[in-house]
């Protein structure tokens, strides 16, 4: 039986289309982006003095860390060998 991940809505509920389906090299690309999303705060991260953005960029960098994790999963549920 083939896997499918299907996209669910910005509460974290049921799926918001249920026919709607994403695919491995869509998978494969979030999963990048997550990645480069996650890069760019951790750097702005480090780099930034300014008490304001020290808070922006370490809640930034959390939520590109659990997305990528939860995006990690998803891969792993569908056997995905490469996501890079």
């Amino acid at each position: 039986m083939k896997k499918q991940l299907v996209r669910q809505n910005r509460s974290g509920g049921a799926p918001e289309n249920p026919a709607f389906s994403i695919s491995p090299d869509e998978l494969r690309e979030d999963i990048r982006r997550t990645k480069d999303s996650l890069d760019y705060a951790l750097d702005n991260f480090n780099h930034v003095t300014d008490p304001v953005l020290i808070d922006y960029y370490s809640y930034t960098l959390k939520a590109a860390q659990i997305r990528y994790q939860f995006l990690l999963k998803q891969a792993k549920y569908l056997d995905l060998t490469s996501c890079n």
